[in-house]
């Protein structure tokens, strides 16, 4: 069985013929969506882990956590994502 491409190169060429512009980016919607609802997640998590933390207070005033509080916070939205 014969390999349809000889290499990287070779591989490129044959898509922007067959395929154009668009064939270098097929899939890639999947991987980007999937992003999207983790950042979000992960973001909203550590938000809400800094204000019950007492990361700012309801000025808005951020106020510096411990090194072991930013942890334990950041471990938990690891889990929640």
């Amino acid at each position: 069985m014969n390999p349809i491409y000889t290499g990287p190169w070779d591989c490129f060429k044959k898509t922007m013929q067959w395929e154009g512009i668009g064939g270098l980016y097929k899939g890639v919607a999947s991987p980007l969506v999937g992003q999207m609802f983790f950042r979000a997640v992960l973001f909203s998590c550590t938000r809400c882990h800094d204000h019950r933390s007492g990361g700012d207070d309801d000025d808005g005033d951020e106020r510096v956590l411990t090194c072991e509080t930013r942890s334990v916070w950041s471990v938990a939205s690891g889990i929640a994502t």
